[in-house]
């Protein structure tokens, strides 16, 4: 269960963040202080109030106070550290993160508990007292059409959250309601009974929310109807529902509101590929811009200086005091660079490399980093602060492999054939089932890396882990228990009901 013995109360939960969100997210509104129960019908007496609480949700998912998150781009390093995408540049001096590498997490990781359980419920306990506030409220000012944005998108974020707990921790705890003693007793809930109730709130959500993304002025910052029908879609796959997989796929593709840019705008703001963005606010924290960049990007690009300022850079002694900024933390695993085919533009426009210096203890190495987002120029500026969760090219690869398992192998051909004419690849004619599903999940690794976790999900979800995990050195001996985290040792302390997942003891 989320540590709610540092909660006093629904009302201090949810005003705390609504005063963080007003702070942060360009001051919606002026929260008056915290008042006794957010069921009076106070709280949600103007629909401002509601759309701060909203932006609380997204705030903490991204944002989140300036501290690490599942959702603020640690999914994405660390789903590629326990897959065979990236690789730490510290190696084993960090203790913490060369266990996410090696598939050997121990209880003690301090890592766990904070990036993918905390964040994860703390914005299902804020989406659960919306929902709260919104069944409480008889305010007039609180029109249909609020609601039902607002339902919509607490339902959205409560099976955004659930969805990634599943997939990380297995059977979790399912809070639906505020109240705190009744959730705090609650024992670990089967996957498939979460599973119903994220199908539930994204078929709801995506009845629910509208179908354009005027509430946010063309920005995709906040979900639409087509953003619920994506997750749902993805949702689906994970579950092998074929069928509902294409079905939901196929009407965000058919949409109209979305399409495939250049490689160099994918993931630029606002992008024509986009389907729901997160950005990060900087007023109120002390956090730069999302994490994801600063750790697979160096924090300055050696290939952006001119040959004169690299020459000098490369020698040994300024190398020496400098390496660090041109080296990121992580970098790309040989296996990922050798998965690209030659020509595919992908591996020019979406990394950057580096060759350090011949001389000792740098060796002549090189180094190649994901880079999907904006390189970071020379001087260090940041780049652009939207974080893009949902795109369009995953749902072709969604209807593809789904198309592919229920027979219409030249639909799913066609659909790989749109991602890899953008990727300046020659079209592909696989046939068969067996042939078309690796072409399949080539081109999810290459299309999707570094994103999100897509890798380690697809291997974990095929049963293609130990075949391929377990041939990599340093994962060995491999062993499957190992494809679910740990349920942190401190939630089972508070909440004695929990079990903790099978390979984990102290």
């Amino acid at each position: 269960m989320v540590n709610l013995t540092h909660t006093r109360s629904t009302v201090t939960i949810l005003f705390s963040v609504l005063l963080l969100a007003a702070s942060g997210c360009k001051k919606l509104i002026e929260i008056d202080p915290p008042i006794d129960s957010v069921n009076t019908g106070v709280v949600f007496n103007d629909p401002d109030k509601i759309t701060a609480a909203l932006s609380g949700i997204y705030f903490t998912l991204m944002t989140n106070t300036g501290t690490p998150a599942f959702s603020n781009g640690h999914m994405t390093v660390y789903g590629g550290l326990m897959a065979d995408e990236l690789s730490p540049y510290a190696g084993a001096s960090n203790v913490a993160d060369y266990q996410f590498f090696t598939n050997k997490l121990m209880l003690s990781n301090e890592l766990v508990q904070p990036l993918f359980w905390n964040c994860a419920y703390r914005a299902v306990y804020l989406s659960n007292s919306i929902l709260e506030g919104l069944q409480a409220t008889t305010s007039p000012a609180i029109t249909d059409s609020v609601r039902r944005q607002a339902e919509g998108e607490c339902r959205f974020a409560r099976a955004f959250c659930y969805l990634y707990l599943t997939i990380n921790f297995g059977d979790v705890p399912m809070p639906l309601s505020t109240k705190v003693m009744e959730e705090a007793a609650q024992k670990r809930q089967p996957v498939g009974k979460v599973q119903e109730q994220i199908t539930a709130d994204l078929v709801a959500a995506s009845q629910l929310l509208p179908d354009n993304f005027a509430i946010t002025k063309g920005e995709k910052l906040r979900p639409n109807r087509y953003a619920a029908m994506a997750l749902l879609a993805r949702h689906y796959l994970y579950m092998e529902k074929w069928a509902e997989a294409a079905a939901q796929a196929d009407a965000v593709i058919n949409s109209g509101l979305f399409s495939l840019p250049g490689l160099e705008k994918t993931f630029s703001p606002s992008s024509a590929e986009a389907i729901w963005q997160l950005k990060h606010s900087t007023e109120g924290t002390v956090s730069p811009v999302m994490e994801e960049p600063r750790l697979l990007m160096p924090q300055a690009s050696l290939s952006l200086l001119d040959p004169a300022t690299q020459e000098m850079m490369l020698e040994p002694a300024m190398f020496e005091e400098y390496s660090y900024v041109f080296i990121a933390s992580f970098s790309m695993t040989d296996r990922l660079i050798q998965a690209f085919e030659p020509g595919d533009k992908r591996l020019d426009k979406w990394t950057d490399s580096l060759t350090v210096p011949l001389a000792a203890p740098w060796n002549g190495k090189k180094y190649r980093f994901a880079a999907k987002y904006q390189r970071l120029a020379a001087t260090g500026e940041a780049p652009p602060p939207y974080y893009t969760v949902l795109r369009l090219a995953e749902q072709y690869l969604v209807r593809a492999e789904a198309r592919a398992h229920t027979g219409n192998l030249a639909g799913a051909v066609a659909d790989l054939n749109v991602i890899r004419s953008r990727a300046g690849l020659p079209a592909i004619n696989a046939a068969g089932m067996t042939a078309v599903l690796d072409a399949v999940m080539q081109e999810r690794r290459i299309e999707l890396f570094a994103e999100w976790g897509h890798r380690w999900f697809d291997l974990k979800r095929t049963g293609k882990a130990a075949q391929v995990l377990g041939s990599i050195p340093e994962k060995q001996p491999w062993s499957d228990t190992r494809l679910l985290l740990f349920i942190p040792p401190a939630e089972i302390q508070n909440a004695p009901g929990l079990s903790q997942n099978p390979g984990y003891t102290w």
